[in-house]
């Protein structure tokens, strides 16, 4: 590959005050999506109309053996940029030139901008299976650390736009930070709703979860108290243990009053205190440390 195909972007450099309030009004609607799948699409709408011109965009965490997709959209709102993504997490990421760069270089709080010019890539599976699917002739990627959370966002430029301009490529450098602090926001709501939802999964997921608590509760208290969280009524969790509706009542209340709660809120609010401490955290990074992803 061609050593000028990819360009790390001076973030230092003295730029010309923006001429524009890069469509400040875009940002509620992308504020207001953090954590959900809408989140995306409003940013890469805020992207396109704001910065000048990006077709494609798709959200990382770096922090991991591997990245991890947060979120992917294309304007046409198909699932063109989605799917490419699935393909370059299957394994096509490992021969991306732009990502190892990234690989490389230290993450700081700072937001870092890399850059490749999509019609440098041989022949690869990169190419042909990722880029080309999203007719990708430019692609800009934005990476930081905030806390310890590694995040990218990689936007894509499609062939009949051309390049992104120099004036255009300033605006990205100039909303850098409030960029990564909306993904890293994103990505940090995005996890926890993903660990309320395992915690929530299955009752054999609660049971096995409050069997761990200090509070120690019978094997017949953490069964109905399971099918509580999971949203069962009484009535319900009765007939799938076997006993009457009372006993359900009754074992509830036990249970309550050795947890020291009164209600199912509260029992939910307990539940999902015990569910974190169960969680094995992810490994913390030094912030100047590189990724740690193997070389290939």
């Amino acid at each position: 590959m061609q050593s000028g195909c990819i360009e790390t972007i001076d973030m230092t450099v003295s730029r010309p005050k923006p001429q524009t309030s890069y469509h400040s009004g875009l940002l509620p609607a992308v504020i207001d999506s953090v954590g959900t799948e809408s989140f995306a699409p409003n940013l890469l709408k805020y992207l396109d109309q704001a910065l000048g011109g990006v077709d494609h965009c798709a959200l990382y965490r770096l922090d991991g053996e591997r990245p991890t997709k947060l979120g992917a959209a294309s304007l046409t709102g198909s699932d063109n940029c989605d799917g490419a993504v699935d393909v370059y997490l299957s394994g096509h990421w490992h021969g991306d030139p732009l990502m190892q760069k990234i690989r490389d270089m230290p993450f700081h709080r700072q937001p870092a901008l890399t850059r490749m010019d999509l019609d440098c890539l041989p022949p690869s599976g990169l190419r042909d299976l990722v880029f080309r699917r999203l007719d990708g002739k430019d692609r800009l990627m934005l990476s930081s650390s905030r806390g310890h959370r590694r995040i990218g966002c990689s936007m894509v430029r499609s062939d009949p736009r051309g390049m992104m301009p120099d004036d255009r490529v300033d605006a990205v450098v100039e909303t850098a930070d409030l960029v990564v602090t909306m993904v890293a926001k994103h990505a940090e709501l995005s996890t926890r709703r993903e660990a309320f939802e395992e915690a929530l999964a299955s009752t054999a997921e609660i049971a096995a979860t409050m069997s761990k608590a200090r509070v120690k509760l019978t094997n017949r208290e953490v069964e109905v108290c399971a099918r509580t969280l999971f949203g069962l009524s009484s009535h319900s969790t009765g007939l799938e243990l076997g006993i009457g509706e009372e006993s359900v009542k009754t074992y509830r209340k036990r249970a309550y009053q050795r947890i020291g709660i009164s209600s199912a809120r509260e029992l939910l609010v307990w539940y999902l205190g015990i569910s974190q401490q169960r969680q094995i955290p992810r490994p913390d990074f030094i912030e100047d440390d590189v990724l740690s992803w193997p070389a290939v």
